[in-house]
């Protein structure tokens, strides 16, 4: 079982990983369609390369800005979640992204957010980083992450009919209100790819 850290981790490992598991024997469903599924999380993360705490001339961030950023952005238990999930379905593993959403947040298109942007309107660098880093670390944290995990991503997902991407939230979302236990979000590749249902 995945073991969660409080705070982000300096230790070198590769943006995205397939973490094999030992599947469960029997599954309610047939078992040809057990190639077809993945099962994936990429708000989970704890890595943060120790290069991008700094900037281009040394100079450390502020640690206890970065710490209060990777707290409140990470889905705290979606590894322990996607494990079980991916073991209950039969299935030899689960993708994670072990770059620490703070840094970099796989589910938005590449680029840095401006300040003041909305929740709906964030790139994949988000602040404290988009403001901290410079253009060239910008565009390296992009090539060397977002890349190879968009190309992880491609590699694991080439042949699957199904996508189970698993996120956790707060308990209350911004305006106070309870979020429901479980949310079930569905979205047909017709309708992302060409816009129809």
């Amino acid at each position: 079982m995945h073991k969660q850290q409080r705070s982000f981790s300096q230790q070198e490992v590769p943006p995205s990983v397939f973490v094999p598991i030992t599947p469960q024997k029997t599954v309610s469903y047939p078992e040809a369609y057990q190639n077809l599924i993945s099962v994936d999380v990429i708000h989970d993360g704890e890595y943060i390369p120790p290069k991008f705490l700094m900037d281009e001339q040394g100079r450390p961030f502020a640690k206890d800005l970065i710490a209060k950023r990777f707290i409140e952005e990470r889905d705290w238990g979606a590894n322990l979640i996607a494990e079980n999930i991916a073991k209950a379905l039969g299935l030899n593993g689960y993708l994670t992204i072990n770059t620490a959403r703070c840094l970099l947040d796989f589910g938005r298109f590449p680029g840095s957010t401006r300040e003041g942007a909305t929740h709906l309107g964030r790139f994949a660098i988000n602040t404290p980083f988009s403001q901290l880093l410079s253009i060239q670390q910008k565009r390296t944290l992009l090539e060397e992450h977002y890349d190879t995990i968009s190309n992880s991503m491609d590699t694991i997902l080439y042949d699957k009919l199904l996508k189970i991407a698993v996120h956790t939230y707060d308990r209350y979302n911004s305006s106070g209100t309870e979020r429901p236990h479980v949310s079930l979000v569905t979205r047909m590749l017709g309708y992302q790819m060409e816009s129809q249902m």
